[in-house]
């Protein structure tokens, strides 16, 4: 796209615009949808002809999807360099109009709200139309969409909506796509292969590169800043030679690194919460993610294994009971609650209920880190003690 409008959803946006009750006809919602899935999942193309329960989706769905549009117009309206209605009917010549527009909506880890906005996307689509002279694209974005039922399906016909889930960027086509300007950043193509080269080697930039944000707003731009590149006039293999160790140096030095993650939670939505409630989300995401680990070597291992890693799950189930008793109490709520994770988790971006980045990891361990080599014990002796120090950590010790 010629020009992108970048349009997050804030956590003050959903508070002005709440969203509405969606337990009137739940049940049959349900059966729809567990309609659909057989059918995408069967693969065939005549099952699409059943257009009517699509239709009877969208009727159900009326004040959320209205609710979606409103948030969606909300963002947009924050983007807008004024009054967005003047910006809408102002007459523009089509010559100074961009030929694309991409307008990004990110943040939205709501699944009715992502449900409810690919729903209206073409009819958002038609109405913002007026604003490129070729095409305007809407792109949903958020951690945890990958879940949506239906492979694709996201409560409108497949046939009108994709699903890309996007995993950790590619460093090869990001140099590739990087190199391909010669002006940008007035580097030489050897000075570009440092950088990266020594991104690959840095301690701590191999682990946040894993997610995007972390890797484009803080790793990448950390790394391409001019001051690292001057240096005393010498031959030019040996200049770049010595950027490439000082740059790996940088990408293994933990209080540089640590802009990733840190700039991570004040861009997302969790950076809105209060410090207790951010805190116990943390707190989940370590849980859940040790969880997972400790399910994935259950599947892998037998016999007294199979009984210790029976027993740490079981203890981590008591400390998320623990942890969310905890916090309905000082929310004011004495209610009983189960041993499962928040779903908030997913909703802000700590988690994804399939494959979690190692940089989440990082964040949810606050940073928390030593270097393991194969076959120096001591080093994964230290790497355990750190684990078991945030878990004491999660369990309320200082």
């Amino acid at each position: 796209a010629d020009v992108t409008a970048y349009c997050p959803v804030t956590e003050s946006i959903l508070v002005s615009l709440p969203k509405p009750s969606m337990s009137e006809y739940g049940l049959l919602r349900e059966e729809l949808d567990r309609l659909l899935v057989i059918w995408v999942d069967d693969k065939d193309e005549e099952n699409y002809k059943f257009d009517w329960v699509y239709a009877v989706k969208r009727e159900l769905h009326q004040e959320r999807n209205s609710w979606a549009e409103k948030v969606f117009e909300e963002c947009l309206a924050v983007f807008a360099p004024y009054d967005l209605s003047r910006w809408m009917s102002a007459t523009w010549p089509k010559t100074e109009l961009p030929q694309k527009l991409a307008i990004i909506i990110d943040e939205a880890t709501d699944m009715d709200l992502a449900e409810g906005l690919v729903a209206v996307v073409r009819r958002l689509k038609t109405r913002y139309s007026r604003l490129a002279q070729q095409d305007v694209m809407i792109i949903i974005a958020g951690t945890g969409l990958d879940v949506i039922k239906g492979q694709g399906c996201v409560g409108t016909n497949p046939k009108h909506s994709k699903l890309v889930t996007m995993k950790t960027p590619n460093l090869k086509k990001v140099k590739a796509a990087m190199t391909s300007e010669p002006n940008m950043h007035q580097l030489r193509q050897e000075q570009w292969e440092a950088i990266f080269k020594a991104i690959e080697r840095g301690v701590f930039s191999r682990v946040l590169m894993s997610n995007a944000r972390m890797f484009f707003q803080s790793v990448l731009p950390i790394m391409l800043q001019d001051n690292h590149r001057t240096d005393g006039k010498m031959d030019d293999k040996v200049e770049v030679s010595r950027l490439e160790e000082r740059l790996a140096l940088i990408a293994s030095f933990g209080p540089i690194m640590d802009h990733g993650p840190r700039s991570y939670v004040n861009q997302n939505r969790i950076g809105d919460m209060s410090e207790n409630s951010r805190g116990a989300l943390l707190k989940q995401a370590f849980l859940f993610h040790t969880m997972r680990s400790i399910e994935d070597g259950q599947q892998r291992e037998e016999g007294s294994l199979q009984t210790n890693a029976e027993r740490e799950l079981n203890y981590i189930q008591k400390c998320i009971r623990e942890l969310r008793q905890d916090l309905s109490k000082e929310d004011g709520e004495e209610t009983d609650v189960e041993d499962q994770i928040s779903e908030e988790i997913f909703e802000v971006g700590l988690a994804t209920r399939t494959t979690t980045s190692n940089a989440l990891k990082y964040l949810s361990c606050f940073g928390l880190s030593c270097s393991v080599r194969s076959g120096f014990g001591k080093e994964f002796e230290e790497m355990v003690a750190l684990h078991y120090m945030r878990l004491k950590q999660v369990e309320g010790f200082e």
